[in-house]
């Protein structure tokens, strides 16, 4: 999948709320083993493993939205730290 592809997964996601997991299964259908895709999240950059569970697939496509407890983590993290 492209990186064009990758941006339009992402902005169909945030516009189109129903219907996710659905999408991002098939965007990353027979997805090689280890791949990494990175994106900016709470202001920091995470890279995601997108071949291991529908979680992080999820993550990469919706961000912070796919996180309900946003707030929670910004007060934990602090520079420099790693989940």
């Amino acid at each position: 999948m492209s990186d064009v592809a990758y941006v339009g997964l992402r902005l169909s996601t945030w516009l189109y709320r129903f219907g996710s997991l659905r999408r991002v299964e098939r965007a990353f259908a027979g997805v090689a083993v280890g791949t990494r895709l990175r994106r900016r999240l709470f202001g920091r950059d995470i890279e995601l493993d997108v071949s291991r569970s529908s979680a992080q697939r999820l993550l990469y496509a919706e961000g912070e939205r796919f996180i309900e407890e946003r707030q929670l983590l910004q007060r934990l993290l602090r520079p420099g730290m790693t989940v």
